[in-house]
Parts: structure tokens; sequence; C-alpha cells
């Protein structure tokens, strides 16, 4: 991919040959059990993303995906995309934001309408010998662990948590023991299991409403309730509009047309 900003005509290209993989996926498509997500493209481009996701409505799939975005450019502006795409999704289907998995991404998001999420950088950051916490990031390479035999949180229900203390992990991480995390990025390790935990629990709590920045009075699918102000993250540029009532998820509803591509 080239740098940011990316070209119009690279970002059209892109649209474009994604809705065509779309229609030849759809057409290759033989299980009935799996679920064919759409991905709506377009940049930080207002006018492509709107065609973008217009178009990938048209094909009736059973969820979407946002993509595109999470590339390096300005965080504001990629949750200008989301709110502009999440308006435009059918309400009645999950819609899925690509490659985003920091804490403070994930409640942004989920006020502004999205349901799923998936990131490396829970697991990536565990095998860099560092572990997330509510609290923030622990870096396991630090001497102040080696003494320290409380678990990583305190309360927490995971396997790391209830097996091993952070005495035991540090030390790992420092032998660089494959259990540690930091010698492979294929290893399945004691931090990067640990690690996912954490970003996931803002994810519920949104839900529930109990988190810091989230709307009172809980949510819906990750939506915040009819007439209270937008999660946005403590210290986000975020607008202030209202949020829309969380969707009932009901039987689908087939969109109008079908898809026509030449």
């Amino acid at each position: 991919m080239p740098p940011l900003p990316l070209p119009r005509e690279y970002l059209e290209a892109s649209l474009e040959r994604t809705l065509r993989w779309l229609e030849r996926s759809l057409k290759a498509k033989t299980r009935p059990d799996q679920a064919l997500f759409g991905i709506a493209q377009g940049g930080t481009d207002p006018e492509l993303r709107r065609r973008s996701t217009l178009e990938t409505i048209r094909f009736d799939f059973p969820g979407y995906a946002i993509g595109g975005l999470a590339v390096g450019e300005p965080k504001e502006a990629m949750l200008a995309m989301v709110e502009l795409s999440t308006r435009l999704l059918p309400e009645d289907r999950p819609r899925y934001l690509m490659g985003v998995g920091h804490p403070e991404d994930l409640v942004a998001a989920m006020g502004l309408g999205v349901d799923l999420f998936d990131c490396v950088y829970p697991t990536r950051t565990g095998r860099f010998g560092s572990a997330l916490v509510p609290e923030g990031r622990l870096n396991l390479k630090n001497a102040r662990f080696l003494e320290d035999r409380r678990p990583l949180e305190e309360g927490c229900d995971c396997y790391t948590c209830q097996t091993f203390g952070r005495a035991y992990l540090a030390h790992l991480v420092r032998a660089g023991e494959m259990l540690g995390g930091s010698s492979s990025p294929s290893t399945t390790c004691a931090t990067s299991t640990a690690s996912p935990r954490p970003p996931g629990r803002p994810s519920a709590r949104g839900v529930t409403g109990t988190s810091p920045g989230s709307s009172p009075g809980g949510a819906s699918a990750g939506r915040c309730p009819p007439g209270s102000a937008r999660p946005w993250p403590p210290g986000a540029t975020g607008n202030t509009t209202p949020c829309r009532p969380a969707p009932a998820w009901g039987p689908r509803q087939k969109a109008p047309g079908g898809p026509k591509r030449g």
C-alpha cells in the first residue's frame, strides 16, 4: 500500500476490486453454515466511503465489515468514517470494524454502532513481553516485577492469572522462554493468552454502560441508548450527536435490488 494520504485513483481502484470480489465470493460460496460478510472500503474519502457502503449493502450479506481504516490515518478521521458507515449499514446485521483493538478505540467505535472487532495488538503486545491490564500496560522486562508474586490482574479468572505470578512471567520473558511469549510470533504464550482479556472487557462493560465514558443506563449490542451522548473515550475529539435507538435483532430484511455489475 502506498503511503498516506492515498490517491483517490488508488481508493477507487480498490473499491471496484472489492466489489468484484464480493460478487465472485457469493457465487463461489457453497456452505450454508458459514456467514459471508461484505467489506466496505473508501479510505477516509466520505464520498467513496458512502458509495462503497451503499454498493455493498445491495449484496444483502448477513453482516458487514468496515475496512480500509486503522492503517495510519488520524484517529479523528477513522472515527468519522466509522460513524458514516454505521449510519448507512443495516441495523439488523452485525457491523465489524477490521483491525481495531486498542481499548479506547473499542469504546469509541461501540458508541458509533460497531459490534465486532479484531486486532493483533493484545497478543502481539504479549509476545513482546508486556501484558495489558485495566490499569494500563505492564512491561514485564522491568526489574520491579522479578519479586512481584501477584497475578497480572487481581480477581481475573483467566488461566494465566490463575496459574502464574508476575515474577514467574517476568522470568520467562527475560529468559526468552516460549511460554513467556518473547520467542516467536507463532508462539502461544502466557502473556498473549492473558492480554486479550482486558481489551475485551471494555466491550462487555460498554454493553452494560459501566465503563468510564460510556453512556449511563446500558446499551444493546454495543449501541448506547437513545437520547444519551455517544461514549467517546476521555480526551478524544468527538461529536455529541444523540445515539440512535438500539436495534432489534430481528429477521433480516432483504435490501432492495440485487448486485448488478458489469
